[in-house]
């Protein structure tokens, strides 16, 4: 292979087949330039990650409530209404996103988590897996996530079969998240 491969290269020399020696001196210039911009872009974003998100201040988050729909079936479907701060949201969802999570998945733990209190609340007691949040409810939560950067799109390749949409963590929503969850001493 090694042979061949040397073989082609001296009888039909192409743009790439260059050996390091004869690169010119612009050329490792060039290289060493784009090399040096590469590293203060790294730098750049890192220092972009770190910090907080700008003009959020006028949306809703922290101790706001928000109220959201779930639905149960009992005999027929059925809805109710909850309410929660973006707080507590963020503390049932953000855990889940630690290595990133489809839609259907977030939406399943928030249901059973939900679940016990949505049947204190209500006369009938349906099962489980007969309740769900309601689809626009789901999205006004994604979408306010999304708004106070907290999660962001996952960028992990799938495989064509897989056509459910993944969320992850920002740095910032990870901070945020160890905020709220980390166990401090007394």
């Amino acid at each position: 292979m090694v042979l061949s491969l040397n073989k082609l290269i001296k009888s039909k020399p192409r743009t790439g087949w260059v050996r390091y020696e004869s690169l010119s001196a612009e050329a490792n210039k060039q290289i060493l330039s784009l090399k040096e911009e590469n590293e203060s872009l790294r730098i750049r974003i890192k220092q972009v990650e770190d910090e907080d998100p700008k003009n959020i201040d006028d949306l809703q988050q922290g101790d706001d409530i928000i109220e959201f729909s779930m639905s149960y079936y009992y005999g027929a479907r059925k809805f109710t209404k909850m309410k929660l701060s973006w707080n507590e949201i963020i503390s049932i969802l953000t855990p889940i996103l630690l290595d990133e999570a489809s839609e259907t998945k977030m939406k399943d733990i928030f249901t059973k988590i939900m679940y016990p209190i949505m049947s204190n609340n209500i006369l009938e007691c349906p099962l489980e897996e007969n309740t769900s949040i309601e689809e626009s409810s789901f999205q006004t939560i994604k979408v306010q996530l999304y708004a106070l950067h907290i999660i962001e799109l996952s960028d992990k390749k799938r495989t064509i079969k897989d056509t459910d949409t993944y969320w992850k963590l920002t740095p910032y929503g990870l901070r945020v998240m160890m905020h709220l969850k980390a166990l401090r001493k007394n």
